[in-house]
C-alpha cells in the first residue's frame, strides 16, 4: 500500500480542505487531534509524511511532532503554522522535531510540491533500509562466499579482482545455475561501493509494463492504480550497484530506456517529466546468446555494447570437476547447521557426485545436499542412496540401458513444446497472439521457438 500523507487539525473545515486539495494526488489519511494521530500511527498505518497545524488542544503540533520523533523518526514532519510561532518552530527544527513547515495561509500548489518532497525523501528512505535488509536476508539464508575460487574457478577470481575497483559495466555469461547471481555480488563485494546498496532485479518475472515501473519507478496518475509515487530500483540502487539478471527478457521499449541510462546516466520515472540523475554502477546477467538475438534484431546491438563492456563468463560445473566435493561439503555443512544436523559425507557418496555431470550446474548440487540433510537423521553419514538426482546417476549407467530412456528434461520440453504449438494453432499462426495466450514477452517465445525447433 502507498504511505499515506497523515494531515493533523482540529478544525474539520481545514481537514476537509487538505483533502479535497490532495486526495488526487496522495493517498490521505486525517486526524482531528494529536492523540488520534498517534492512534492511527501505533495500530500500524502505513504514514509517509506527518503534517501537523501548531495551534490545536490538547496537544500542539509541535508536542505532537516531538511524540512522533521519538517513535517513528523515519517519518518526515511538517509543521503548518503561523508566523508568530516561528520562535517555538525554530527550536523545534534545531532540536530535529520538524524537517519543513509552511506558513499559513498555504497554497495548494506549493505545499504539494512540499508533500511530495517529503514524501520521496521517506520512500528513498525506506527502499534503502529493504535493500539492507535482503543483504542481511541473504547472508544469513545463503552459504557465503563463491567457493572454487581456489580451484576451478582461480581465472575467474583474478579476473574479478582486476574489474571490481572499476566502475565499468560487466555483463556475467552462464548457463543457469552457475552462481552468475553470486559473481555479481562479489563484484559488489569487492568495489568501492560495497556499503551502499546492492539492487537485484529478475527481468523474466516482469512483463514489459510492469518492468518499466519496477526499473524506473512512476508518479501518481502514470496509468490505473497509480495512486502515488513508486521509487523504482534504479533510484533504489543509487550509489551503489544495480544487478540486472536476465537481461536477454526484456523488450524493445525497456531496451530503449535502459540504453539512455547508461549512456547520460540520468531518467524520467513512468508518467513523470521530472529528470532525475544517478551515480550507478550497472551489472547484467543472463544465459542466452545474446549475439544471436542481436543477429535476429530482438536485442539491440548498441545496448549489447553498452552491457558487454566487461565479459565475465562462469563455466559450468561439469568444467571444473575438482569443485564438486569441496562445493557439497559447504553445502551440507549450512544446511547442517540450518537444520541442526551434523552430518558427512561417506566416500562413496563423493564418488556418486563426482560421477553425476550437474545439467543444473550449481544450483541442482545445492538443491540434492539440502534434499538430502533434509531427510537424513541427525549424526549420520550420506550414502549414495542418500543422494536423489534429477536424472540418470552416472553416464556409465546411461550408456548400460539398451534402449535410453529420455530424461525428465526431454519430458519437460516435449510437454513444453506442445502447449507452444497448441498455443499458436489457437492463435492461427501469430506469434504475438501466442504469446499473450501464454504469458509469455515475444522475445522469450521466439527464444524457445528456436530451441525446440518448432517452425
Amino acid at each position: 500500500m502507498e504511505p499515506a500523507i497523515l494531515y493533523v487539525d482540529d478544525e474539520r473545515a481545514n481537514l476537509d480542505l487538505f483533502v479535497r486539495s490532495f486526495d488526487e494526488q496522495f493517498r490521505v489519511l486525517v486526524a482531528d487531534s494529536g492523540p488520534r494521530a498517534l492512534e492511527l500511527l501505533e495500530a500500524g498505518e502505513s504514514v509517509g509524511v506527518l503534517v501537523s497545524d501548531q495551534r490545536m488542544s490538547p496537544m500542539t503540533g509541535i508536542e505532537l511532532l516531538t511524540r512522533a520523533a521519538e517513535r517513528w523518526p523515519s517519518i518526515p514532519r511538517m509543521l503548518l503554522t503561523a508566523y508568530s510561532d516561528r520562535e517555538l518552530l525554530f527550536q523545534a527544527i534545531e532540536l530535529g522535531k520538524v524537517h519543513d513547515y509552511v506558513l499559513k495561509p498555504w497554497h495548494a500548489e506549493e505545499l504539494g510540491l512540499r508533500l511530495r518532497a517529503a514524501l520521496e525523501l521517506f520512500l528513498r528512505e525506506q527502499a534503502l533500509v529493504r535493500a539492507a535488509a535482503e543483504r542481511d536476508e541473504l547472508r544469513q539464508r545463503e552459504p557465503s562466499g563463491i567457493v572454487g575460487l581456489d580451484g576451478g574457478l582461480s581465472a575467474l577470481d583474478g579476473l574479478l579482482s582486476r574489474v571490481a575497483p572499476s566502475d565499468s559495466t560487466v555483463m556475467i555469461r552462464g548457463e543457469s545455475g552457475t552462481g552468475k547471481e553470486l559473481v555479481a555480488r562479489e563484484i559488489h563485494r569487492r568495489s568501492r561501493r560495497a556499503e551502499r546498496p546492492f539492487v537485484r532485479v529478475n527481468c523474466a518475472a516482469f512483463a514489459e509494463g510492469l518492468l518499466e515501473s519496477e526499473l524506473f519507478g512512476h508518479e501518481a496518475g502514470a496509468f490505473t492504480g497509480a495512486k502515488g509515487v513508486r521509487i523504482g530500483r534504479f533510484e533504489q540502487a543509487n550509489g551503489g550497484t544495480l544487478f540486472l539478471d536476465e537481461i536477454g527478457d526484456i523488450s524493445a521499449a525497456v531496451q530503449v530506456r535502459l540504453l539512455r541510462v547508461l549512456q547520460e546516466r540520468e531518467f524520467e520515472r513512468v508518467g513523470g517529466s521530472r529528470t532525475l540523475k544517478l551515480d550507478i554502477r550497472v551489472l547484467s546477467a543472463t544465459h542466452r546468446e545474446l549475439e544471436a538475438m542481436v543477429r535476429a534484431g530482438t536485442f539491440r546491438q548498441d545496448l549489447f555494447f553498452r552491457l558487454n563492456v566487461v565479459p565475465v563468463t562462469v563455466v559450468p560445473l561439469r568444467a571444473r570437476p575438482g569443485d564438486v566435493a569441496a562445493l557439497a561439503r559447504h553445502f551440507l555443512a549450512h544446511f547442517g547447521r540450518e537444520l541442526a544436523k551434523p552430518l558427512e559425507l561417506s566416500p562413496a557418496a563423493l564418488d556418486a557426485l563426482a560421477a553425476y555431470d550437474w545439467p543444473g550446474n550449481v544450483r541442482e548440487l545445492r538443491n540434492v545436499i539440502e534434499r538430502a540433510v533434509v531427510l537424513a537423521d541427525p549424526g549420520g553419514v550420506l550414502e549414495p542412496d542418500d543422494l536423489s538426482f534429477d536424472l540418470a546417476l552416472t553416464s556409465a549407467a546411461a550408456s548400460a540401458s539398451a534402449a535410453p530412456h529420455p530424461s525428465i528434461f526431454d519430458e519437460i520440453a516435449q510437454a513444453e513444446a506442445e502447449r507452444i504449438r497448441a498455443a499458436l494453432r489457437e492463435a492461427g499462426g501469430s506469434k504475438a497472439r501466442a504469446a499473450r495466450l501464454l504469458g509469455l514477452p515475444r522475445t522469450t517465445l521466439n527464444d524457445r521457438l528456436r530451441k525446440l525447433a518448432i517452425r
